[in-house]
């Protein structure tokens, strides 16, 4: 192999080990006005998802907060571009330009969940900030607000069920 090549690889691994380390921020490549910041206690409570699998159709609502108790959420014009959905061992992706799967691991007593290689359509990214916080997902709640998928300590996608 030349040494360009074995340049290239290590560049490559580098950059792709760097994006997945976990990161008390996501990185911010938002539209503006996509979204509003407000109190996570202005999303109301619903005990119905305490009795609910991971094993749903989920809808995005915004990036939580549990440090400052914010949330971004998502503007109307955006709320419906973005869903999860699992089944008993894959994950379904879908944003504004893309259906995207992988398959996924979950233990409900740790409450952890990894996911692994993404396939699917390719049309663009449209959704990269989303996606980050996707790769970086390795734990996950399910409270009375919604599906928590964490992607730092502290910072995790809030979803609401699609169908209730």
């Amino acid at each position: 192999m030349k040494i360009s090549h074995v340049i290239l690889l290590s560049f490559c691994s580098l950059s792709l080990y760097s994006m997945c380390q976990k990161s008390e921020t996501r990185p911010k490549q938002t539209t503006k006005n996509q979204y509003k910041t407000v109190p996570l206690n202005t999303i109301p409570d619903d005990p119905r998802y305490l009795q609910l699998s991971l094993q749903n159709g989920w809808r995005f609502v915004g990036y939580a907060n549990d440090s400052t108790q914010q949330i971004e959420l998502v503007s109307e014009a955006y709320k419906n571009r973005y869903g999860i959905g699992f089944s008993q061992d894959t994950i379904y992706i879908s944003t504004q330009r893309n259906s995207l799967y992988a398959s996924y691991h979950a233990d409900s007593l740790t409450k952890t969940i990894s996911m692994g290689v993404i396939g699917g359509t390719k049309a663009k990214d449209d959704s990269p900030e989303f996606m980050m916080c996707m790769y970086r997902m390795f734990k996950y709640n399910i409270t009375a607000k919604g599906l928590c998928l964490y992607y730092s300590e502290n910072e995790y996608l809030l979803l609401n069920i699609i169908f209730r």
